[in-house]
C-alpha cells in the first residue's frame, strides 16, 4: 500500500502591480399564526444635487457628483444630521463611486434618535460578500442599533476622499442609506424557547431513523421556522443542491448584535438580502453570534447552494460570524460553535479538513476543505484577518472532536524542515496558505538572475513509495 507525503506550500506567483431625497419602501407582514408586525425597508438616496456647498472641505461639487478639489490631497464632506424616513435598528449605506485604484474612500456614519445626541463616529468597511462582480454600487457595512436604544430615528454621515497628487482623484456618484425596522418579532430567549419545544415534539413524533450513536450531532440552532416567519421565508422554486465538500468561513460585516439582539440582526440580513439587493434568500447557510447561538440560514436544509461565494457557492457551506472580526478576534463560544457546526458536517461528509481538492463543480483549481472566503479567489479580507487567523485552530479541533487521521503526513511551509535562500521573499497577500500563512517570490526566465530557491527536508518516517502532493494557494 502506498503512503503519502502531501506538501502544503506557498506558491511562487507573479502578481501585477490593479435635500430632494428619493425613497423606496418595502414591507414584508408576518403570517399567521405568529403574529408580529412587518419588517420594514427603506432607501434614502442623495443624488449630486443633494451635497450642499457649506458642507465640503476641499470637495469639489460637480454635476455628476462628489470629487476632491484639483489643488487637494483630500477632501471631506461633512452632513447636517438628517431624519431617517423610518425608525430604524439597523442602516446598509452604499455607494456609486469611480476611479478608486491608488484612492481611498472612507465612509463614517453615526445615529442617534434626536438630531443632538448622536453617538460616535463609526468606520464602515466594505462588505464584498454583499456586493457581487455586476452591481454598480458598493454596499457598506450594516449598522445596528445597541438593544437599549432599539431604534434610532437619525443619521448623520462623513465622507473623506483622498488621492495620491499626482493622479486623478475618485468621483462619488450616489450615496444611499436602506434603512431597517426589525425589531418587531420574537426575541432570543423567545426562539431558543421556542426551538426546545418543536425539538422535543420531533423527538416525540418522529419515525425516522436517528443519527448513529458514534456521530459527532449537530449542535442546537434557531431553525428558519422559528425566525424567519415572513410569507416570502417559504418558497420551493430554484433551491438547487450540490454535496457539500468544502467549509467556508465568513464574516457579516455588520454590528455583532453582542448586546442580545443577534435575533433583529439575523431578521435585518435577511430582509437586506432579499429586499434590498434582490436576492432569493439570506445568502449564507448558517450564522453565529457572538454567546454561540447558531442559526439557520438559507432555506434547503442539506447540501442547498447558498448565495455567499459566487463560483465557489456550489459544493460549499457557509458559516457567517455574525460582526467583523478584521482585528478583533470572534469571542470563544463563537469559536465553539463555529468547531462544532464544521465537525457535524464534516463528519456527515467525510470530509478531511486538513486536505485539499479540486472537487468543487464551478471552480478550476484546488481549494482547502475548511478555508475564509479569501481564500476562493483572493479578492475579499472575509472573514476578516482576525477570524482567519483562527482557522488551522478550527482545522485542529474539528479534527480532534471527530477523530479524523489524516492519510496524509502535512509539511507546510512554516515547519522547520522548509528553508529558503536569504534572497527576497514575501509574505503572502490576506493571509492565503493552508495555514494562514504563505511565501511568494518573483520569477525570471533568465538563469543568471536566479537568486531565489526553497526546499523540503521532510522527516521520511519510513522506507516505501510515496506520492508527493502540492497545494498552492490562489492569492489573488
Amino acid at each position: 500500500m502506498h503512503r503519502f507525503l502531501y506538501l502544503l506550500i506557498a506558491a511562487i506567483i507573479v502578481t501585477s502591480c490593479d435635500q430632494v431625497l428619493s425613497a423606496r419602501t418595502a414591507v414584508l407582514p408576518s403570517p399567521d399564526p405568529v403574529q408580529y408586525p412587518e419588517v420594514i425597508l427603506e432607501d434614502l438616496v442623495l443624488a449630486p444635487g443633494d451635497f450642499l456647498a457649506s458642507n465640503a472641505s476641499g470637495m469639489a461639487l460637480l454635476p455628476e457628483g462628489l470629487a476632491i478639489d484639483s489643488q487637494s490631497p483630500e477632501a471631506v464632506y461633512l452632513s447636517e444630521p438628517l431624519k431617517a424616513p423610518i425608525m430604524f435598528n439597523a442602516v446598509v449605506p452604499q455607494w456609486q463611486i469611480d476611479s478608486l485604484e491608488n484612492s481611498e474612500l472612507l465612509v463614517e456614519l453615526r445615529t442617534g434618535r434626536d438630531p443632538v445626541n448622536l453617538g460616535q463616529w463609526l468606520p464602515i468597511h466594505t462588505s464584498m460578500d454583499w456586493t457581487l462582480p455586476d452591481d454598480k454600487d458598493v454596499v457598506g457595512e450594516m449598522l445596528t442599533v445597541p438593544a437599549h436604544d432599539e431604534r434610532h430615528e437619525y443619521i448623520q454621515y462623513r465622507i473623506t476622499l483622498q488621492r495620491d497628487e499626482a493622479l486623478e482623484g475618485p468621483l462619488l456618484r450616489e450615496l444611499r442609506f436602506t434603512f431597517i425596522d426589525s425589531t418587531s418579532g420574537p426575541t432570543v430567549e423567545e426562539m431558543i424557547e421556542r426551538q426546545a419545544e418543536l425539538d422535543r415534539m420531533m423527538l416525540q413524533t418522529s419515525n425516522l431513523a436517528v443519527e448513529e450513536p458514534d456521530s459527532y450531532p449537530k449542535p442546537f440552532f434557531i431553525s428558519r421556522e422559528v425566525w424567519c416567519t415572513n410569507p416570502a421565508c417559504d418558497y420551493s422554486e430554484g433551491l438547487t443542491y450540490q454535496p457539500v465538500t468544502h467549509l467556508i468561513l465568513h464574516h457579516t460585516v455588520s454590528s455583532t448584535g453582542a448586546d442580545g439582539d443577534s435575533a433583529a440582526v439575523v431578521r435585518a440580513i435577511w430582509a437586506f438580502h432579499t429586499s434590498g439587493r434582490g436576492w432569493q434568500d439570506i445568502g449564507y447557510n448558517y450564522l453565529v453570534d457572538t454567546e454561540g447561538l447558531i442559526y439557520e440560514g438559507h432555506l434547503g436544509g442539506d447540501d442547498v447552494v447558498g448565495i455567499h461565494a459566487s463560483g465557489a457557492n456550489a459544493g460549499t457551506m457557509a458559516l457567517a460570524m455574525i460582526g467583523t472580526y478584521s482585528t478583533n478576534e470572534p469571542p470563544g463560544p463563537m469559536f465553539e460553535s463555529a468547531v462544532d457546526l464544521f465537525s457535524w458536517k464534516a463528519d456527515q461528509k467525510d470530509i478531511d479538513v486538513f486536505d485539499a481538492s479540486d472537487t468543487l463543480p464551478n471552480i478550476e483549481w484546488g481549494l482547502p476543505h475548511l478555508m475564509g472566503h479569501r481564500d476562493v479567489y483572493g479578492t475579499t479580507e472575509c472573514p476578516g484577518g482576525a477570524a482567519h487567523a483562527l482557522i488551522p485552530n478550527i482545522r485542529d479541533e474539528v479534527a480532534s472532536r471527530i477523530g479524523l487521521e489524516p492519510s496524509h503526513i502535512y509539511i507546510d511551509e512554516l515547519s522547520s524542515s522548509f528553508q529558503k535562500s536569504s534572497a527576497t521573499w514575501y509574505d503572502g497577500p490576506l493571509q492565503c496558505g493552508h495555514n494562514a500563512h504563505s511565501w511568494y517570490t518573483w520569477s525570471t526566465t533568465n538563469p543568471g538572475e536566479s537568486t531565489n530557491e526553497a526546499q523540503w527536508r521532510p522527516l521520511i518516517p519510513e522506507n516505501g513509495r510515496y506520492r508527493i502532493e502540492v497545494y498552492a494557494p490562489y492569492c489573488n
